[in-house]
């Protein structure tokens, strides 16, 4: 069983975007996986699973205030994603009021600790990955404390890469075991082979994948997972290369 934390030191790097494939990725290849919107100030990870609102009875939230228990608010897309696997999703909720009283506090941050064992062992998962907020927040470091792969991804940008840092920092300190960098978002006129080497070298750390700029999946606007969509698509290749260095 292995804890996976997905970061991002600033928004709009297309982190939820990669563990939500990841974490369908894992599922296709028979894994037992779950994936949890770890990012109260902007939930969407469910966006990108075709879950309406209205399907969300009971998220993340209601667990942190202790109005249900974390089981109740798994929801099973094994069979609609026609995954060989099993994909649990754990939401985080949308609604204004929820979103604005998780951000005042209150809650106990190790609950999040707690929700996170009891989903390893009461369904059995291979693998739970954690879609975590952008930045340094009490709960994106939680969430690399108890990991067992961070992967964190940044864009070919002069303030990503100085946030990078920070968050690598981190990690050291906490000692995961696995640290890994996904570029993301790389423009067609850069040298892949060069941005993964200056990008390793600047922080001494593995860069797992490097993901172009694709058209199409900016066309699908969040609505579906790209993986499953192109089959046969070259950026779904390298994100079935990332699932793959996962489970070895």
């Amino acid at each position: 069983m292995s804890i996976v934390s997905v970061q991002s030191f600033r928004r709009g790097t297309g982190k939820t975007t990669i563990a939500a494939n990841v974490a369908a990725m894992l599922a296709w290849h028979g894994q037992r996986v779950g994936v949890v919107d770890f990012n109260f100030a902007a939930p969407g990870l469910h966006i990108l699973f075709n879950l309406s609102e209205d399907e969300l009875l009971h998220t993340l939230n209601d667990f942190v205030w202790g109005e249900c228990e974390i089981e109740t608010a798994v929801y099973d897309l094994s069979e609609r994603l026609a995954l060989r696997g099993q994909l649990l999703l754990v939401p985080a909720s949308t609604q204004p009021r929820q979103i604005a009283r998780v951000l005042r506090g209150g809650y106990y941050v190790n609950l999040l600790s707690d929700a996170c064992n009891v989903l390893l062992d009461r369904f059995q998962l291979d693998f739970l990955l954690l879609d975590t907020a952008a930045g340094l927040t009490e709960d994106t470091q939680l969430a690399m404390a108890i990991a067992d792969h961070v992967l964190t991804v940044l864009r070919p940008d002069q303030q990503d890469y100085l946030g990078t840092g920070l968050i690598i920092d981190v990690a050291r300190r906490l000692d995961v075991p696995q640290a890994k960098l996904i570029v993301n978002e790389v423009p067609a006129a850069f040298a892949e082979k060069n941005v993964q080497r200056e990008v390793e070298q600047a922080y001494g750390c593995v860069v797992t994948a490097v993901l172009p700029h694709t058209e199409q999946l900016t066309l699908m606007g969040s609505s579906g997972i790209f993986a499953l969509t192109y089959p046969d698509h070259d950026l779904t290749a390298r994100l079935q290369r990332i699932a793959a260095t996962l489970m070895l």
